[in-house]
């Protein structure tokens, strides 16, 4: 058992040397915020992604800059997503089952800034909803995509 022990500590030593292996690859971390149901998530926008991200408790509200997102049972799912900050965004969203899972992509609206928020609904209960690439848009450049 000794013998078995030792090749799986050179193994070990072996991955760490070379890298991450290229199974590990397949799986790596998709960009955006995952939000599971029945979370929020206070965060800021750094190039194009949620960064600085932080649940939010009852009751929070989002700073000057930052925005809100909150995924909740309500017929369904409802995402609603408040922009605290001046610049208007679109962004995308996927459909998943959890964190680093890639999901099926969906529409949302442009999010508008201002204090103003979104929302979007589904009929289905959804496990996860990932955000990403958030656009700056013009103001009164509504689009749903």
């Amino acid at each position: 058992m000794r013998i078995g022990n030792m090749v799986f500590g050179v193994l070990i030593a072996a991955a760490l040397m070379l890298g991450t292996p290229a199974w590990a690859k397949d799986k790596a971390a998709q960009p955006g915020l995952t939000v599971m149901m029945g979370e929020s998530w206070i965060f800021r926008i750094d190039n194009g992604q949620p960064v600085d991200a932080r649940r939010a408790a009852a009751g929070d509200k989002p700073a000057a800059a930052e925005l809100m997102v909150e995924m909740k049972a309500s017929n369904g799912t409802m995402l609603t997503v408040t922009n605290n900050g001046e610049t208007w965004y679109n962004y995308r969203a996927f459909l998943t089952s959890g964190p680093d899972k890639k999901g099926q992509p969906t529409s949302v609206c442009t999010l508008m800034g201002g204090g103003r928020f979104a929302f979007e609904m589904w009929p289905n209960a959804i496990p996860a909803i990932r955000i990403s690439d958030f656009e700056p848009t013009d103001e009164g450049g509504m689009v749903c995509r």
